[in-house]
């Protein structure tokens, strides 16, 4: 079909060039064909994959996304309301933090979306990606290290195939140092998935992480569920 219009097009675009005003600009895209002319313009449309249905889907999708956000900031609205504040709701949330929650909180916070961005990408604590399925947090404070932490680190590496600290290459786990998980007198302390771990060995680190490795891959979702009705 396209080649049916286009067979009726190319002698109207070739006589135009002839013309005394000539053409501009013949362009050929998946759904338009322009020819500009300098004082009018001639659009024939063929649309070959109409994308109104997802366009729409998108747009309703986006917008669920923008309404769960400001649920969330105005939810923990309590006291002084800053940007650090309104990021922490975010990362807490939803489990990172994203473009549309950067513009939600300039708007919640009447500040501008480059401030949001400044404040944010200050703090290391931050994740801008997707989370990972295991958060691993090992402490390498004092205490930890002196209990045997940079040997427990090493194994933990090790088993995750990492060089440092960041997820693995799978995305399923996540390793990060703290300088300190606050159980002192449990160290060597391993925090897995937000539970404390003490007294923990080379031997059961490794057991821990195979523990996670061998779990069901979580579905990967852009939103964190955030409340009874998502």
């Amino acid at each position: 079909m396209f080649g049916v219009i286009w067979s009726g097009i190319l002698p109207f675009g070739m006589a135009l060039a002839r013309d005394s005003l000539g053409w501009r600009m013949l362009k050929v895209r998946s759904s338009v064909l322009v020819v500009w002319r300098v004082n009018y313009v001639i659009v024939f449309t063929y649309l070959l994959n109409p994308r109104e249905d997802t366009e729409s889907s998108v747009s309703s999708d986006s917008q669920t996304q923008r309404e769960r956000i400001r649920q969330a900031l105005e939810s923990a609205k309590s006291g002084t309301v800053t940007v650090l504040s309104s990021l922490l709701v975010i990362e807490d949330t939803f489990g990172y933090v994203f473009a549309e929650a950067i513009e939600e909180i300039a708007e919640f916070t009447h500040t501008t979306i480059n401030d949001v961005w400044g404040i944010a990408s200050f703090y290391t604590n931050f994740r801008f990606d997707p989370p990972t399925d295991h958060t691993v947090e090992v402490c390498w404070g004092p205490t930890c290290h002196l209990q045997g932490a940079p040997v427990i680190i090493r194994s933990l590496l090790d088993a995750l195939g990492l060089e440092s600290e960041g997820d693995t290459n799978d995305g399923r786990v996540n390793l990060k140092y703290n300088t300190c998980l606050g159980a002192c007198a449990q160290a060597p302390v391993l925090s897995i998935n937000h539970k404390l771990v003490g007294r923990v060995t080379s031997a059961s680190a490794r057991n821990h992480i195979e523990g996670l490795q061998n779990t069901p891959q979580r579905p990967f979702e852009h939103n964190v569920e955030t409340g009874p009705d998502s």
